[in-house]
C-alpha cells in the first residue's frame, strides 16, 4: 500500500454533508446572497439548503432527472432543465413553479443559464441546439446557435457584456455567438475531437477556459480563438464542470475522477484537492468565495470550507506530491466508507 504524508499539504474536508436525494445529484447552485443553495438531482427534485440551519425544504419535483440548474441573478427565481426536455422557473420565496413548462428542445435540457441583466435565458440539448429564450413573454426569440457538428451541446455560459455565449460540444468545438443577432463570432475553436463538458469565462472575460473528456484544461483568446500556453492535464477522465471564483484568482475543476482541484487562475498552479467518493458532476463557489458546493454521483451535496491562506498565497501542490495523491485516493477513501471516514465533519 502507497505511504503518503499529507502534513504539509492543504487538505480540506467537507463542513457540510447534505442528505436527501435518493440518485445521482447533478446540479448545484449557490443562492447570490450566500445563505443557501439549490441542487437537482436523478431522482427528480430540486431541494433548497439552508446553511444557516441546516434545513432542507422541497422546492419542486420533475418528471423525470432534473440536469441543470440557474439562478436568475436577483436570486429571488431558478430555472430548471432536465429529461423532460422543458424549463420551468421556479420563484424560492413562494415555493412555487411560476412560469413554464417552457418546450422547444427535442432532447433533454443539459445546460442553463441567464443573461447579466434577466433577459434572456439560454437552455443547450442534446438535440444539438441552444435555445434563447425571453424571460418575460417565456418564448424563444432566437434558435440559430445549432453547432456545427453531429454531437450534442454539452455545455454553455453566458458573458456578462455585450450579449455573448459560449458553447461546448460533443464534437470538440468551442463557439462564441452573439446572443441577439445569432451570429457565430469566434470559432468554432478545437484542438481535437474530444468532447467539450465544462466551459468558463475568466473574470475580465478576455480568456475562456475549456474542460474535456480527456481531463484536458485549456485556455482560449476570447477575442481571436487561438490558444493560449499550453494544455494542463488536469484530471485522469472527463471534466465535467468548471468554475472562476467571483474575485478570479483561482477555477475549480470537478471530474469523473472523483476529485475537485482548485487552481490558481494566473499560473495554473494547482493549490488542492477535494477527494470525493463518486464522481463530481457540477460545483459552485459561495458569494464570498469561501465555500465551495459540489454535486456528487453518491447522491449526496458536499459543502467545502476553502483555505484561505493558500488561495491568498498562491502556494501549490508539488506536481509529485500531486500525482502521488492522486494514486492514494483509491487507498485514502476505499479501505472505510466515506461517508463513516467524513462522518466527524459532517452536519
Amino acid at each position: 500500500m502507497l505511504s503518503l504524508s499529507l502534513d504539509h499539504l492543504p487538505r480540506p474536508k467537507p463542513v457540510g454533508t447534505f442528505r436527501g436525494h435518493s440518485e445521482i445529484v447533478w446540479a448545484v447552485a449557490f443562492l447570490p446572497n450566500g445563505k443557501g443553495l439549490a441542487s437537482a438531482s436523478n431522482d427528480g427534485s430540486i431541494r433548497l439548503w439552508n446553511l444557516e440551519y441546516d434545513s432542507e425544504v422541497i422546492l419542486g419535483n420533475s418528471n423525470g432527472a432534473v440536469f441543470c440548474l440557474a439562478f436568475f441573478p436577483d436570486g429571488k427565481r431558478l430555472a430548471s432543465g432536465g429529461l423532460d426536455r422543458s424549463v420551468n422557473v421556479w420563484d424560492v420565496d413562494v415555493m412555487a413553479a411560476v412560469d413554464g413548462p417552457w418546450k422547444a428542445h427535442t432532447s433533454s435540457v443539459r445546460y442553463l443559464d441567464i443573461s447579466s441583466d434577466c433577459r434572456y435565458l439560454a437552455s443547450g440539448s442534446f438535440d444539438h441546439k441552444v435555445n434563447i429564450w425571453d424571460t418575460q413573454s417565456g418564448k424563444v426569440v432566437r434558435d440559430e446557435a445549432y453547432l456545427n457538428g453531429d454531437r450534442e451541446i454539452n455545455c454553455i455560459k453566458f458573458a456578462k457584456k455585450d450579449y455573448k455565449l459560449l458553447t461546448g460540444s460533443g464534437d470538440g468545438c468551442l463557439c462564441i455567438w452573439n446572443l441577439e443577432s445569432g451570429n457565430l463570432l469566434v470559432g468554432p475553436m478545437r484542438v481535437d475531437d474530444s468532447p467539450i463538458w465544462a466551459v468558463a469565462w475568466s473574470r475580465d472575460e478576455t480568456q475562456i477556459l475549456s474542460g474535456s473528456s480527456d481531463g484536458v484544461l485549456r485556455r482560449w483568446h476570447a477575442s481571436t480563438g487561438r490558444l493560449i500556453g499550453d494544455p494542463v492535464y488536469a484530471h485522469t477522465s472527463i471534466i465535467y464542470s468548471l468554475s472562476v471564483s467571483h474575485n478570479g484568482g483561482c477555477i475549480a475543476s470537478a471530474s469523473s475522477d472523483f476529485t475537485v482541484k482548485i487552481w490558481d487562475a494566473t499560473t495554473f498552479k494547482q493549490l488542492t484537492i477535494l477527494a470525493h467518493p463518486n464522481e463530481v458532476n457540477c460545483i459552485s463557489f459561495s458569494c464570498d468565495d469561501r465555500l465551495l458546493a459540489t454535486a456528487c454521483s453518491d447522491s449526496l451535496v458536499y459543502i467545502w470550507e476553502l483555505p484561505q491562506t493558500s488561495l491568498d498565497s498562491g502556494l501549490a501542490i508539488d506536481s509529485e506530491v500531486a500525482s502521488l495523491l492522486e494514486v492514494s485516493l483509491t487507498e485514502f477513501c476505499g479501505d472505510k466508507d466515506y461517508n463513516e471516514l467524513m462522518s466527524a465533519t459532517a452536519w
